[in-house]
């Protein structure tokens, strides 16, 4: 998970250190990408398209098909090993994760790609991943 824009992962404790430090103001808004567990775990399931148009997409940025190989497992493993993620949320564990550090849980919000809350920060979302993604801003 980063915060929107800053390519920084944040783990558990960051998001704690965001919402209870005082870093941000009450009233603030984090806009934080992560990629989607659910997404990936349904594709693993189903045998839908997910994995083989994700596989396409990142051959269509550069990676060749002997780095991506046709096996779901691996596309599942790739996501949790390759990008130094520590660990990997769906929406009702980031909503957690959030109310722990002391966000509103119904104040946290899943955007789509490129539109949030405040526009000049949803602009900053990375294409290269929208289709994997999961977008949540939340309220302290």
């Amino acid at each position: 998970m980063e915060l929107t824009g800053t390519g920084v992962p944040l783990t558990r404790e960051d998001l704690c250190r965001l919402g209870l430090s005082g870093m941000l103001a009450p009233g603030g808004l984090p806009r934080l990408t992560t990629p989607d567990l659910r997404r990936y775990v349904t594709g693993y399931l189903d045998g839908g398209d997910f994995y083989r148009e994700h596989r396409q997409r990142l051959m269509r940025l550069g990676a060749s098909p002997q780095d991506i190989p046709q096996r779901p497992a691996f596309m599942l493993e790739q996501m949790l090993q390759f990008h130094g993620h520590r660990w990997i949320y769906d929406l009702d564990e980031l909503r957690y994760a959030l109310t722990i550090a002391g966000f509103d849980p119904e104040a946290v919000t899943v955007r789509s790609f490129g539109a949030g809350a405040v526009p000049d920060v949803a602009t900053l979302d990375r294409e290269v991943r929208n289709d994997e993604t999961m977008y949540v801003e939340a309220v302290r």
